[in-house]
């Protein structure tokens, strides 16, 4: 008989437990995509803020302690599975909390951290642990982005991308990295593009271009003030272009054809679905992922803590280029030493 692995979930607000998903759609939240797992029983949940506990033990009817802090938790749970959902610049205080109760594996929400400093003491503490912790990337798990990409590599190689996104760096521009990294390896340069471009806020949406391990370059044009969630990557090959729009919910390619419109000349055909348009079903992909490394640790995580801190020095070479108005960055790994 197959093991119940126990889960808790520290941080309840929009990922951790209160995104809403249409009826039918795949899970949106930790709590959602632990309570439909069949080898998931969620034993716990934490957050210091009442309204979000109460808000959950409404929601779900959950029975189970929730408590004010994931110290509280984890003196009173022993856990195979903690999902880590709170603003990243208290990921590695919480994770600490959470690593005296010895649990066995972590899936923690992006960015895991906003700074050096923080990513740096992030990754010392897992690295220390030795437990697997996979990042909450979430289209490196959902089955639509790996045929997606599995169809472009039979068509062909990259000649570049160019990727529109909004809501800051370490949000949409993170995914759009973090995916990068999972099918084309880590980034090793970039250059922002606009010296005046603002880059003061916390998040800034800011321009750049990005040159990748596989040979190919992706660029990055930043721009907030949409009233829809921009959040666009497309790829072109000699052959056609591979889109992935609306976050990736729907997916498109357009193919050269010669003669469409005057002869002797090739333009793009009309972009057509090869699969049906529709959400991501990452988040239970992430869970079941983990759940086959719990029960074998020789199983690869899809997209693991020391990728995510790969991102985010990608994201940190950004934010020096554009400090240094536009000066080519080297894209440094954050020592753990």
């Amino acid at each position: 008989m197959s093991r119940i692995y126990r889960a808790a979930v520290v941080g309840l607000g929009r990922v951790g437990a209160s995104y809403e998903a249409a009826p039918g759609a795949p899970p949106r939240t930790h709590v959602e995509a632990y309570l439909a797992h069949p080898r998931i029983n969620l034993t716990a949940a934490a957050d210091p803020d009442e309204s979000r506990r109460v808000a959950f033990i409404e929601r779900f009817g959950f029975q189970g302690p929730v408590y004010e802090s994931a110290a509280e938790m984890a003196d009173h749970q022993a856990l195979d599975l903690v999902s880590v959902c709170v603003p990243a610049r208290d990921t590695a205080g919480v994770v600490a909390e959470v690593l005296a109760g010895a649990p066995r594996a972590f899936l923690l929400e992006k960015p895991m951290a906003v700074d050096e400093h923080g990513a740096r003491r992030l990754g010392r503490l897992l690295n220390a642990a030795q437990i697997p912790a996979a990042v909450n990337y979430p289209r490196s798990w959902d089955p639509a982005h790996e045929l997606f990409f599995e169809r472009m590599a039979r068509a062909g190689r990259p000649l570049t991308a160019r990727a529109l996104y909004g809501r800051g760096l370490y949000n949409n521009a993170s995914h759009l990295v973090a995916l990068l990294h999972r099918h084309f390896g880590p980034g090793k340069r970039v250059s922002a593009w606009n010296p005046d471009q603002p880059g003061e806020s916390p998040d800034p949406s800011l321009s750049f271009s990005l040159e990748l391990e596989r040979g190919f370059t992706a660029h990055f044009q930043g721009l907030d003030g949409t009233d829809f969630d921009l959040f666009d990557l497309e790829f072109i090959l000699a052959g056609g272009v591979h889109s992935l729009l609306a976050g990736g919910c729907r997916r498109r390619e357009a193919r050269a054809v010669k003669g469409l419109f005057y002869p002797g000349y090739a333009h793009l055909s009309p972009e057509s679905p090869f699969v049906t348009d529709g959400p991501l079903a990452g988040l239970s992909g992430a869970v079941d992922n983990l759940v086959a490394v719990l029960d074998d640790p020789a199983v690869p995580l899809a997209f693991d803590w020391r990728m995510g801190l790969e991102v985010l020095a990608v994201l940190d070479a950004v934010r020096e280029s554009h400090r240094a108005h536009g000066r080519p960055c080297d894209v440094t790994p954050i020592e753990l030493d």
